[in-house]
């Protein structure tokens, strides 16, 4: 869930530059072994309500990878 508000330019309000979006994100990990971990994970827009001034992500990408000591 993600809640911008609107935005400001010289101390005033731009209007319709708030949004409110819910995202799901399906994600993958590989155990390569007990101290690597590998993953990755997508971010899609499910709802969306943004105003006209808004820039709007049709999706993202997170890739990682953990060592644990």
């Amino acid at each position: 869930f993600v809640r911008r508000g609107a935005g400001r330019v010289d101390g005033r309000e731009v209007a319709e530059s708030d949004a409110t979006e819910f995202y799901v994100a399906p994600a993958l990990q590989y155990v390569a072994s007990p101290r690597v971990v590998f993953e990755a994970s997508v971010q899609l827009p499910v709802a969306r309500r943004a105003g006209a001034q808004v820039l709007r992500t049709s999706g993202s990408v997170l890739l990682g990878a953990r060592y644990l000591f």
